[in-house]
């Protein structure tokens, strides 16, 4: 601390500055753990102490870091331009929404296009002009994209300057030329490279000779691996191979007894759906329900209406038109149809909906909205038609909508002797009979009726993933607790929809065998995220599984589907896999995976 109180520099006085901040908000750290062990606290600190002190030393010494546009008049010893993939480098040019180039054009404006083209064209230029001495790379793959990398068009040219010929992408990494170095692979560059970009790339290397030397002998026991960073990673690897489900892959069994996601499951109210996404994929619901962890928002203007916002539009119409009506006394009496003034208020609600989503920038396009809003009318005058046949059939006399449950009124359920459970929600609209009592409870749908809607007549719950109907009847039934039924569906009302209720018989928790299975489902779930089992299940294999529509998609290995047939053999998976209706696989059949676990020892 005395060499650090005198002869600082700047640089080093701002550094120090940012040091002492760190250690004096790691004080902090205690609210969340006040038995950290030394080795934790140890880590932290120099997981703080990584970041970036930004700009140090003199302009022209060491290294300079910078886009190709900042290159322009300055010189150097050496230029490296890194990172020259096809798509990359040049950027795409995106057009001005406000003002297309075709618009731009028209009015006698030069092609902004062309302009920017050359602009980047220059900068490479410029920055390839620096040095006497120049390399260009490109990686052979994208590990956020999953998917193979080509180079730029720009690193061609080179490459055909120096051949004399033209030279493609699949050419290049075939040729053998003093001026070209391939590296297949990380570890082929380490086993043939004489230098190291750091110290980790240092213990790779010398961790991959060592290996080689000894004929391919099993890491396990090198110092390297027994401590640190790389003895970490050697677990990660050697846990995700193996058959059996560890803490690198979502068994949180050994921390889950005091963990602040089990003590809040039964103390704080719970959506359907949260459970619903246990049974879907466990690791999705670890990572968004108790690491909160959540997909960035797309700041790009939308070019047409989310069919998120599009199902919260749909809703908010129906709500008001039905909540006016119902207060008005238009709501039409059993087995009579909608009248005529009821269609045309209905059209004027929705007009007065799309402005709000309008004002809101939720909308997209201008042309494509009028396109939304064409179909979404023809949607809800079939609406009307068909609701009157539903209220006919089911004998619906009065209507509530938009019906909160859980909202601070204390309820809690019992699904078996351990768990009490707190629902919360809203349900989308009861329709009560001529006696008071609930004649049908509905769950809007505004996308198409697909197959997991249709496996609800042969499951009430869809293994899991439809709980909603369980949580509304039930919900009902202590709103009405003299009414001897409580019949939900989900009802898809629009044309695509076919405006099919599902399922074909209501869901009614009064029924025992109903409630039993949604009681089991529900008994399953919460008992698995007790015990703190979060595997990761990607579903069958194909272009609508559980991975299609996911957040957290990029963040699961590209060998998902293999590594959950290894996962399925171990005995702590077996009641989601009860619930999730899979058969566990043959203890020898973890050859699909096509390595072992020793492979991943590096």
């Amino acid at each position: 601390r005395k060499y650090l109180r005198r002869n600082l520099s700047g640089d080093e006085s701002t550094a120090k500055e940012r040091i002492d901040r760190i250690l004096q908000e790691l004080t902090e750290a205690d609210s969340l753990d006040s038995d950290a062990s030394l080795a934790a606290f140890r880590q932290v600190v120099e997981d703080s102490l990584q970041m970036t002190m930004g700009h140090m030393g003199t302009t022209g010494e060491g290294v300079f870091v910078a886009p190709f546009s900042v290159a322009a008049g300055m010189r150097f010893d050496a230029v490296w331009l890194v990172g020259m993939i096809e798509g990359s480098v040049p950027p795409p040019v995106n057009d001005n929404p406000l003002l297309p180039s075709e618009t731009w054009i028209e009015a006698g404006g030069p092609s902004r296009i062309d302009r920017r083209n050359a602009r980047e064209r220059y900068d490479y230029l410029s920055a390839l002009a620096t040095a006497r001495s120049r390399a260009l790379s490109y990686p052979v793959a994208d590990p956020s994209q999953q998917r193979r990398a080509f180079p730029a068009p720009w690193l061609l040219d080179q490459a055909s300057a120096l051949e004399g010929d033209t030279v493609t992408s699949e050419m290049l990494p075939k040729l053998q030329r003093p001026w070209l170095d391939v590296a297949a692979s990380m570890e082929h560059f380490l086993s043939d490279s004489q230098v190291s970009a750091d110290q980790h790339d240092y213990h790779l290397q010398r961790l991959l000779n060592w290996r080689k030397a000894h004929g391919g002998r099993n890491t396990t026991q090198h110092p390297l691996v027994r401590t640190g960073s790389m003895a970490r990673a050697s677990q990660l690897g050697r846990g995700r191979a193996s058959p059996s489900l560890t803490e690198y892959d979502g068994n949180l069994s050994s921390v889950a007894g005091n963990a602040r996601f089990v003590l809040n499951l039964g103390r704080y109210p719970l959506s359907p759906t949260s459970l619903e996404t246990w049974a879907a994929c466990p690791f999705r619901y670890f990572l968004g329900r108790v690491l909160n962890l959540s997909a960035l928002d797309d700041p790009e203007e939308e070019i047409a209406i989310s069919r998120l916002n599009r199902g919260s539009l749909v809703h908010d119409i129906l709500e008001k038109f039905i909540r006016e009506a119902g207060e008005n006394g238009m709501l039409p009496s059993h087995g009579q149809p909608w009248s005529e003034e009821s269609t045309l208020r209905l059209r004027d609600i929705a007009q007065e909906v799309f402005q709000e989503y309008e004002r809101r920038n939720l909308t997209g396009k201008p042309l494509l909205w009028q396109w939304e809003k064409r179909d979404i009318l023809t949607d809800l005058d079939l609406f009307l038609e068909k609701d009157a046949e539903l209220r006919a059939r089911f004998g619906s006399a009065q209507t509530l909508v938009e019906v909160n449950f859980g909202q601070g009124d204390g309820w809690t359920e019992a699904i078996d002797e351990e768990t009490q459970i707190k629902f919360r929600g809203k349900i989308d609209r009861i329709d009560l009979d001529a006696a008071g009592a609930p004649a049908l409870i509905l769950d809007y749908k505004t996308g198409g009726s697909d197959s997991s809607i249709k496996a609800l007549n042969a499951d009430p719950i869809d293994k899991g993933r439809r709980l909603q109907l369980g949580a509304y009847s039930l919900a009902a039934k202590r709103r009405f607790p003299l009414a001897e039924g409580a019949p939900a569906i989900y009802w898809f009302i629009t044309e695509r929809g076919e405006f099919k209720p599902a399922p074909s018989v209501p869901f009614d928790i009064n029924d025992p065998g109903t409630q039993e299975r949604f009681r089991e489902g529900v008994s399953i779930i919460t008992t698995g995220v007790r015990n703190g089992v979060f595997p990761a299940n990607p579903g069958p294999p194909g272009w609508s599984n559980n991975c299609s529509y996911c957040d957290f998609n990029s963040l699961c290995p590209s060998r998902r589907f293999q590594l959950w047939e290894r996962k399925k053999r171990d005995p702590v998976v077996a009641d989601y896999l009860s619930l999730a209706d899979e058969e566990e696989p043959a203890p020898d059949g973890d050859s699909t995976v096509g390595e072992t676990a020793g492979e991943q020892q590096c």
